[in-house]
C-alpha cells in the first residue's frame, strides 16, 4: 500500500497547491487556531504535516464547499489505478478524532475515541517505541482493507496531561469535536515553543 499511498497523496498535494490562493486561506484558518510556528521552530515540520492533512482532508474550499480530497476524487479518480482508487476511498474515508491509547503492544495499538468511545485496533509496527498507555492523540485513522493505520502527520500529547485533557473534552460537549481538537493541538505546539512553561498551565489554557 505504501507506494500507492504515496502516489495518491502527492497527486492530491499538487492539485491541491494548484489554487495557491485557497492553500494560503487555508493556512490562515489553520493558524487563527493553533498559532503561526516558525518555520525554524523544531515543531515546524510535525504542524505543517498535521496542516496538510487538515487541507487535504478536513476544510471545506472557500468556494466549491467540499473537501480537496472529494474534488480530487470527482476530477480525477478516473485516471488512478484500481490499488490507486482503493487508497483514495480509504483517505476519504479517513477518522479524524482525539484518541485515548487504551492497550499498546508490540505491534498494535487499540484506540478509544474520546468523543463517542468507539475502540479501533491499529497496526503499528513501532507501537511500544513511539506510545504510552493512556497518552492522547490527535490523529486520522486511515482504514485499509479491514485494517486501520495511523496517518503521518498527527499529534501525540504528553501523558502527564490526560486527565486535563478529558477535562476539556467534557466542559465543551456543544462545540464542534474539530475545534476543540485543533485547540489542544495549539497548546501542544506552545509547550514545544516554550519547554519551560508549566505543562498543565498550558493545557488548562491558564497561559
Amino acid at each position: 500500500m505504501n507506494q500507492a499511498f504515496q502516489r495518491v497523496f502527492d497527486r492530491l498535494i499538487e492539485s491541491v497547491h494548484a489554487e495557491l490562493d485557497e492553500v494560503m486561506r487555508g493556512r490562515a484558518d489553520f493558524s487563527a487556531i493553533v498559532g503561526v510556528v516558525p518555520e525554524d521552530d523544531p515543531s515546524f515540520d510535525a504542524q505543517m504535516g498535521y496542516f496538510t492533512n487538515w487541507l487535504l482532508l478536513n476544510r471545506r474550499h472557500s468556494v466549491q464547499r467540499i473537501r480537496p480530497i472529494d474534488a480530487f476524487a470527482r476530477d480525477h479518480a478516473r485516471e488512478l489505478s484500481a490499488e490507486e482508487v482503493g487508497v483514495l476511498e480509504a483517505l476519504r474515508g479517513s477518522k479524524y478524532s482525539l484518541y485515548r491509547l487504551a492497550k499498546v503492544k508490540r505491534d498494535f495499538l487499540q484506540l478509544v475515541d474520546a468523543f463517542d468511545n468507539a475502540k479501533y485496533l491499529v497496526d503499528e509496527p513501532e507501537a511500544e517505541n513511539l506510545f504510552k498507555r493512556g497518552q492522547y492523540l490527535s490523529c486520522w485513522l486511515l482504514p485499509y482493507q479491514s485494517r486501520h493505520y495511523l496517518l503521518e502527520g498527527r499529534c501525540l500529547h504528553p501523558l502527564e496531561v490526560s486527565k486535563a485533557i478529558e477535562r476539556e473534552v467534557k466542559t465543551h460537549p456543544t462545540e464542534g469535536k474539530d475545534e476543540v481538537i485543533l485547540r489542544l493541538v495549539a497548546r501542544h505546539a506552545r509547550c514545544r515553543r516554550f519547554p519551560n512553561f508549566d505543562l498543565q498551565m498550558v493545557y488548562t489554557g491558564r497561559v
